[in-house]
């Protein structure tokens, strides 16, 4: 089961990733050139030729602690990753002027942003940044990634910022192709507790036409907590496209807080 997006694209404001590129990422490859993987401030942007079409559904979480108010559907995802990026605090890498081979292991790494960079690694096998083909189509410009038929993103860490900052939100859409697809995807947390994704089957039939089931999947942490994985379960190749994410900042203090640290440390220092 899935929600059908409808009219997400025009309730988004047109962002060209022309103007967008001042956050980069840059993928860590043993013994070869480092390739650029660009980040940007829109999620599947407007006037592309093709656009994900829907968002997947909560299937079940663990710990009792997830729920579907853990589920992030595209229209919100892409409110929340557009507001980040113009805050620091995340960012959408797009996979555009890159075509190096990506390899087991490799760490993704992000330019600064706020003052702390992302990294992640896969770890299933030989992936490569390409164009469409085989019937599928990015959901922004002109490359996909691809080659393995599960991915396994681990090893989340940030470097730089305050040290209790956290990688809260993820978002990333799998690419409808002209041979059957299903897929599960499931998310862990620092907790240990998992959520997963109910299964996706796309273009179970002749019927449906091409590149009308991109699907969108995206989450959120729960409170206090981070993301440490995300694996992909598919029983065919296809291409994923657009990996979203998003660092939840410590808190600054409030006024009121600090007024009250202050009042406190003045009446210490009177007992004195």
């Amino acid at each position: 089961m899935k929600t059908k997006n409808t009219n997400i694209k025009g309730s988004m404001p047109k962002i060209y990733k022309s103007g967008l590129a001042s956050v980069s990422a840059l993928l860590l490859c043993a013994g070869s050139s480092h390739a650029a993987l660009s980040s940007v401030g829109t999620y599947d942007p407007t006037g592309d030729d093709n656009d994900a079409d829907q968002s997947a559904e909560f299937g079940s979480g663990s710990n009792g602690s997830i729920t579907s108010a853990n589920v992030l559907d595209l229209a919100t995802f892409q409110g929340l990753v557009s507001t980040a990026f113009t805050n620091g605090n995340g960012g959408v890498i797009d996979f555009e002027g890159a075509s190096d081979s990506i390899t087991s292991g490799d760490t993704f790494t992000t330019n600064t942003f706020g003052g702390r960079t992302l990294s992640f690694t896969n770890t299933t096998g030989n992936l490569s940044i390409v164009g469409g083909s085989g019937g599928r189509l990015p959901i922004s410009g002109s490359s996909v990634i691809g080659g393995q038929i599960d991915l396994n993103f681990n090893s989340f860490s940030l470097t730089g910022g305050d040290p209790a900052d956290r990688l809260t939100h993820f978002g990333m859409t799998v690419l409808q192709r002209n041979q059957p697809v299903s897929f599960t995807v499931t998310a862990t947390f620092s907790d240990l507790s998992t959520l997963t994704f109910n299964s996706e089957s796309l273009r179970d039939s002749d019927l449906v036409p091409a590149n009308a089931e991109d699907t969108f999947f995206g989450f959120v942490a729960p409170d206090n907590e981070s993301i440490t994985n995300v694996f992909i379960d598919s029983n065919n190749f296809t291409s994923y496209d657009d990996i979203g994410f998003i660092v939840t900042p410590v808190p600054e203090p409030s006024s009121t807080a600090l007024l009250g640290l202050g009042g406190l440390a003045l009446i210490m220092r009177r007992r004195r």
